[in-house]
C-alpha cells in the first residue's frame, strides 16, 4: 500500500450523520484497538476559532505536543503533527496499516479513521514517540464527535455561531448544547464569554456537567500597529504576563489568543509570550505573496471577522475572489462581503462541495467565473500596486488554490 492508496481510501470513506449508535460504535472500536492516551489531552470545540486556539495552544505548550486539526488544506498529513512536524506520507501509510483491521471490523467512516490514526500516532509508540500533551480539535459539534471518545481532563470552547445546522440544529442554543457536551467527564471547561442569548444554555450546562469547573475567559485589551516598511497591520495583546505582538490578525486573533492563554493559566503551565509571534495557521488571512491573502472564512461570523481585519488595511480596490460551498448560506454571507468598502466581488465555484449551476446563477457579484483558478488569475491581472487581493468563502477553496498555485509555478 502506498500513500495515494491511503488518500483514496480516505476520500471514499464517507462521513456518517452524527447519531448515538455511531458514537457508541466508535467507542467500541477504540476499545478494541487498545491504544489509550497516556498524557494530558485538551479537547477544543467551537464554531469559529477552534483551529486557531488549538494551534496557539500547541505552540505555547512547546516540546513534544500532538496536534490534531481539520480539515486539511492540501494533504491529510497536515491533520496530525507532533513536536511541530506534520506526518510524513510514509507515516500516514504506516498508521493506516496499523489500524486497518479495526477500520474493517467496525466499518469506520472518514473522520473516525483519521481520529484512530491520530490515537496511534500520539500514543501507540510505533510511529513516533508518545506525546507529552495532545491538543485535539473537535470535528463537528461535540456531543457525538469521534474526538469526544478520547479521555480529556481539559475542554475548551471557542466562539459559537451558526454552522452545520443540518447536523447540529437550527438554533444557536441547539448548537451550543451539542458543543458544551465536551465538558462531560472533563475536570475543567475554559470558554470565551458567550453571547447574552446563550448565557442560560451555559448555566444549564454548568449544572448538567458538574463537578466540571467552568472558567470564563474575556478577550484581553489589544492594539493595532504597523509593520515597519510594509505598513501591514499587526495586532498585539495586553495580558497579565505582559504585552505581546501576534502573528495572526484581527480581533478574532486577539480573542482566540486570549482563550488559549487562559487555558495555559488554568493548567498552571508556564507562559512564554514570545511564542505567539511563531503561531501559524494556514488559510486564515494568510499572506501568499505581497498584497495577496487567502482567508477560508466559511460562515457569516467568519466573514464579519474578515471585514473587521480588512478595515485596518490600506488599499484602493479590494479584489475579493469568493467561492462558497454547497450547503452554506451563500446569500447571507454575500451580504456581509458587500459591506466591505471598495470591494470588487468575483464569484466562483469551489472544486469540492460545489454549488449547482442554478444556485450559482442566482448569486450576485461584480463578475462570475466558474473556475476558481481562473477567477484568481483575473483578480491578480486587474489588481494595481495599491490594491489588495483576498480569496475567501471556503477553506477547501483556499487549499485547492494553494495547491494549484504551487503546481503551476514549478
Amino acid at each position: 500500500m502506498n500513500y495515494r492508496d491511503v488518500v483514496e481510501i480516505l476520500k471514499v470513506s464517507q462521513d456518517r450523520p452524527a447519531r448515538d449508535e455511531r458514537f457508541d460504535t466508535f467507542k467500541r472500536a477504540v476499545s478494541f484497538y487498545g491504544v489509550q492516551p497516556t498524557s494530558e489531552v485538551i479537547l477544543v470545540a467551537g464554531t469559529n476559532g477552534k483551529g486557531t486556539v488549538s494551534a496557539t495552544l500547541a505552540k505555547l505548550l512547546g516540546g513534544n505536543v500532538g496536534l490534531f486539526t481539520s480539515p486539511h488544506l492540501i494533504e491529510p498529513t497536515e491533520r496530525i503533527s507532533t513536536n511541530g512536524r506534520d506526518l510524513e506520507p510514509s507515516e500516514l501509510v504506516r498508521a493506516y496499516e496499523l489500524i486497518e483491521e479495526t477500520v474493517r471490523k467496525f466499518d469506520l467512516s472518514h473522520f473516525e479513521i483519521l481520529t484512530l490514526m491520530m490515537i496511534e500516532v500520539f500514543w501507540g509508540g510505533r510511529i513516533r514517540p508518545p506525546v507529552d500533551h495532545a491538543v485535539v480539535e473537535v470535528g463537528v459539534g461535540g456531543r457525538l464527535d469521534p474526538t469526544r471518545v478520547i479521555p480529556h481532563s481539559t475542554a475548551v470552547i471557542a466562539r459559537i455561531g451558526m454552522d452545520h445546522e443540518a447536523i447540529l440544529g437550527h438554533t444557536l442554543s441547539a448548537i451550543a448544547r451539542e458543543k458544551l457536551a465536551i465538558a462531560e467527564d472533563a475536570e475543567r471547561l475554559i470558554y470565551m464569554k458567550p453571547q447574552s442569548e446563550l448565557q442560560s444554555v451555559f448555566d444549564e450546562a454548568r449544572s448538567l456537567y458538574a463537578p466540571c469547573e467552568f472558567i470564563e475567559a474575556l478577550p484581553f485589551d489589544s492594539a493595532v500597529g504597523r509593520e515597519p516598511g510594509s505598513g501591514v497591520p499587526v495586532w498585539s495583546v495586553q495580558t497579565p504576563w505582559g504585552e505581546a505582538p501576534l502573528a495572526l490578525k484581527g480581533a478574532r486573533a486577539v480573542e482566540n489568543t486570549s482563550l488559549a492563554l487562559e487555558v495555559m493559566n488554568a493548567l498552571g503551565a508556564p507562559i512564554e509570550l514570545n511564542r505567539l509571534r511563531e503561531v501559524k495557521w494556514p488559510g486564515r488571512m494568510e499572506c501568499i505573496r505581497e498584497r495577496v491573502y487567502f482567508s477560508g472564512d466559511h460562515n457569516e461570523q467568519g466573514v464579519e471577522s474578515l471585514r473587521e481585519i480588512l478595515a485596518h488595511f490600506d488599499y484602493e480596490t479590494l479584489w475579493l475572489v469568493v467561492g462558497i460551498g454547497k450547503g452554506k448560506p451563500a446569500e447571507a454571507m454575500l451580504e456581509h462581503y458587500r459591506k466591505i468598502p471598495r470591494a470588487k466581488i468575483i464569484l466562483t465555484k469551489t472544486y469540492f462541495r460545489q454549488i449547482s449551476d442554478p444556485e450559482f446563477a442566482q448569486l450576485n457579484g461584480d463578475l462570475k467565473i466558474d473556475d476558481a483558478y481562473e477567477a484568481l488569475q483575473q483578480a491578480l491581472a486587474q489588481a494595481k500596486p495599491k490594491d489588495l487581493v483576498v480569496v475567501s468563502g471556503s477553506l477547501y477553496l483556499v487549499g485547492d488554490l494553494k495547491r494549484l498555485m504551487s503546481e503551476r509555478s514549478r
